[in-house]
């Protein structure tokens, strides 16, 4: 498969739900009408595993960063093919010409667009999380904490440009020392791409709060050997 090829116009009223192979669905991605490449083929198969990995009754999917909607023409691709899912897509600056693009080809009404991540009143669960902005470590990771309350146990989330972001990496390592995540699926062609699943929220929380409550347990311990001992008089523990 080329890196590009073919037009929005191209899928104009186009049957998702009868021939829309992962193949279609990648070069409905991967189309020639914008200058950003996106997402490499690679990255949008590695997606793809990870949207069929994605059991949850939730059919919310949430994108964070969009520009020219590579990614967001994948998730719906998918949707229009399999669930119906209902596709969110936050975006400081949109790109008018992905706009313009989408409505030409009649896509656009399954975009719902939004603005600023951080300025959102989200109140919905997700099944499916894509974190993509502006891959800083102050960003990926006030993402992933900003939406992972709405994101249940057995729900993906996703993570761009993980091998050339340092920021977007050590988020990844927090998050996984915050809850339990699983790797599902992943790419290293062009800037990396991962995939996890939430197996248990707040494992390393409550691992967190346990050795609180150990150190507190220990303190309380050697506080009453300790009064034990000047009560006894002795010196040297024996």
């Amino acid at each position: 498969m080329e890196e590009q090829e073919g037009k929005l116009i191209d899928f104009k009223g186009f049957n998702w739900k009868t021939t829309g192979s992962d193949e279609k669905i990648i070069r409905f991605g991967k189309t020639t009408d914008f200058p950003e490449r996106g997402i490499s083929i690679g990255e949008c198969k590695a997606l793809l595993e990870a949207l069929k990995v994605n059991k949850m009754h939730c059919p919310n999917i949430l994108e964070t960063g969009q520009m020219f909607g590579t990614s967001t023409r994948i998730f719906i691709g998918w949707a229009l093919r399999n669930s119906g899912a209902t596709v969110y897509s936050c975006e400081i600056k949109p790109q008018p010409l992905f706009k313009e693009k989408m409505q030409e080809a009649g896509y656009w009404q399954y975009v719902h667009q939004l603005g600023d991540s951080g300025k959102i009143g989200w109140q919905i669960p997700i099944g499916f999380l894509f974190i993509d902005s502006r891959h800083l470590f102050q960003d990926a990771l006030g993402e992933y904490m900003r939406f992972r309350f709405w994101l249940k146990d057995g729900g993906i989330v996703g993570f761009h440009d993980t091998d050339n972001c340092t920021g977007v990496k050590l988020a990844i390592q927090i998050a996984k020392m915050i809850d339990d995540l699983e790797p599902i699926s992943q790419s290293n062609e062009a800037s990396g791409i991962e995939f996890y699943r939430i197996k248990k929220h707040e494992t390393g929380g409550l691992f967190i709060r346990q050795l609180d409550y150990l150190n507190e347990e220990l303190k309380a311990t050697q506080d009453k050997m300790e009064i034990k001992r000047k009560e006894e008089g002795n010196g040297k523990c024996s």
